[in-house]
């Protein structure tokens, strides 16, 4: 969950870490009360999370929203301040969401981006949502939109793989020190201290 400011207007961006699901809400005013308000529409169609993983916006960490949340029984989890990857995902569903903004029909937009298959589990966010894919403008055989029993494993599959190798990139990019080997009987080790 993160907030956006596009030409002049406040929206909340949430996105849901399992199916890539994204909710982009305008907001008249970026109070906690006006965030919870959309929460609640969200939370209406949706159902609750188990958890929610926001910056440390102010209104994101503030006492009436930690209450709101609380009242739900939803864990709430903050990215560091010092390192926003932490919750890269929010942070790819502002750009994500900048994005749709900018078309001259974001309704549409939107609609597309739910109905395409997310790189990293291979199916569109509507899809690993409700199951079947949505129809969309876009042609599709009638047999497309037929349910997927599988869809679940592959979603959690493709989404691992993803993940695994996000992580090795990061870990290449910003110098992570390879795991130690094991130690056996009779290995020598040397401590320094």
């Amino acid at each position: 969950m993160d907030l956006l400011e596009f030409r002049g207007r406040s929206y909340l961006v949430v996105v849901d870490y399992y199916s890539r699901w994204l909710e982009i809400m305008f907001l008249k005013n970026t109070t906690a009360l006006s965030v919870i308000k959309k929460l609640k529409a969200i939370f209406s169609t949706h159902g609750l999370p188990d958890c929610i993983k926001s910056d440390n916006g102010p209104q994101l960490v503030s006492r009436e929203l930690k209450s709101f949340l609380n009242d739900m029984e939803i864990l709430t989890v903050t990215s560091s301040p010092n390192f926003p990857q932490s919750n890269g995902m929010a942070e790819s569903a502002v750009k994500v969401a900048k994005k749709i903004l900018q078309q001259e029909d974001s309704s549409l937009a939107l609609m597309n981006y739910r109905a395409t298959p997310h790189s990293a589990t291979k199916v569109s966010p509507a899809e690993a949502l409700m199951n079947r894919k949505i129809r969309t403008q876009v042609p599709l055989l009638e047999s497309n939109l037929e349910p997927s029993s599988a869809l679940h494993y592959k979603i959690a599959d493709n989404d691992k793989i993803s993940k695994i190798k996000a992580k090795h990139q990061c870990d290449k990019h910003h110098g992570a020190i390879t795991p130690l080997s094991t130690l056996s009987p009779g290995n020598t080790e040397i401590q320094y201290t």
